[in-house]
């Protein structure tokens, strides 16, 4: 899916507008290498990882399921871990690992709302004598009595040979912790720049680029669909596309007859393009003007060009006489920066899901 994502940047829209550092910003889920993560339950740290991509990506694509989405990841991991952990210790012995995962699971089940850090508690393991296992808020500590030590120091899923219940544990807690480091960079560290840049990026299209009807925003999206698919936050793209426009114009026909001359007409732009956010915004288009006047061809066809993603102006031909026309940007006019906004995140996700 769409990662914000346009999506998330979308919705961020809220920053200050800063001085844009790059023409092509962008915020992604960093890569995350196994080495950073030290565990000898390798299987439980590669699962963790694997979850780790998948929650950080989830956060660059908010929609109507993101919600259910983040708990079913994070369930599924917690089950996936559980299962993992019970073939390196006897659940007779170790209840302490099913007690703690019970308590994870009723915590995910609960989340609700724009997910943080927080919600991705860590596990922890710290004892003198017997060791302690729970998540950090969990007021209820599942005990590991030091008779175990000895079943600890050698198991299944790790290569590893532990001193006792508690470095083992510790090890445990190494690798399942891995599942929240990305989305703990994202939320509050490395990409707060590059957010406040989309977002003024965001804001600028929203202000500046020409407005749109819900088929030009289809379009537009449609034509740059692999880069509105990539999982990362981006900034919209530097084209616009346009389809079947409605427009009102005022026409001048030199060649016409006295009283014809000039006309407020009606016209529809049949495709065009706008680069909006060029050095010198421009766009061209091919377009029918049609005017109700006699002794002269209702329809004209020629082309409309459109300077810094606001002043607009054409061109056309009927029969052998030539007219100008200049128009308006009444969509722009009239249309609000939350209604664009929702257009455009309605129509990333709508093609997202008919490339699938």
């Amino acid at each position: 899916m769409m990662s914000i994502h346009g999506i998330r940047s979308l919705v961020l829209v809220g920053f200050s507008v800063l001085a844009l550092q790059a023409s092509a910003a962008e915020v992604s889920c960093g890569e995350i290498g196994k080495g950073e993560f030290e565990s000898g339950f390798t299987e439980l740290r590669d699962l963790a990882v694997a979850t780790n991509a998948r929650l950080c990506q989830s956060m660059l694509t908010i929609d109507s399921d993101h919600e259910q989405r983040f708990r079913a990841t994070m369930l599924d991991f917690s089950s996936s871990a559980r299962k993992i952990l019970h073939q390196s210790f006897d659940t007779n012995k170790f209840k302490a690992v099913d007690q703690q995962f019970d308590y994870f699971e009723l915590s995910v089940a609960g989340l609700k709302g724009d997910f943080n850090v927080d919600a991705l508690e860590r596990l922890n393991a710290r004892g003198i004598l017997d060791t302690e296992l729970y998540f950090d808020r969990n007021d209820v500590r599942s005990t590991i009595g030091q008779n175990l030590d000895a079943a600890c120091a050698q198991v299944a899923g790790s290569k590893k040979t532990y001193s006792g219940c508690e470095a083992a544990f510790k090890d445990v807690a190494s690798g399942f912790n891995a599942y929240r480091d990305a989305y703990n960079e994202y939320r509050y560290s490395k990409n707060e720049e590059q957010l406040a840049v989309l977002s003024a990026q965001w804001d600028k299209f929203l202000t500046e680029a020409r407005g749109q009807t819900l088929l030009d925003v289809l379009v537009t999206t449609w034509m740059h669909r692999d880069y509105y698919s990539q999982t990362k936050l981006i900034a919209p793209a530097a084209t616009q596309y346009f389809l079947l426009r409605p427009q009102v114009v005022y026409e001048h026909a030199g060649g016409a007859p006295k009283g014809d001359k000039d006309n407020v007409a009606l016209a529809i732009e049949w495709a065009g393009i706008n680069w909006w956010n060029s050095k010198l915004p421009f766009g061209v288009s091919i377009v029918s003007v049609y005017v109700d006047a006699a002794n002269q061809d209702s329809v004209a066809t020629g082309l409309q060009f459109t300077l810094d993603n606001q002043y607009s102006f054409g061109v056309t031909r009927r029969g052998d006489e030539t007219a100008v026309f200049l128009t308006l940007d009444l969509i722009k006019l009239f249309q609000e920066k939350r209604q664009q906004l929702e257009r455009n995140k309605s129509m990333i996700l709508t093609v997202d899901k008919w490339t699938k």
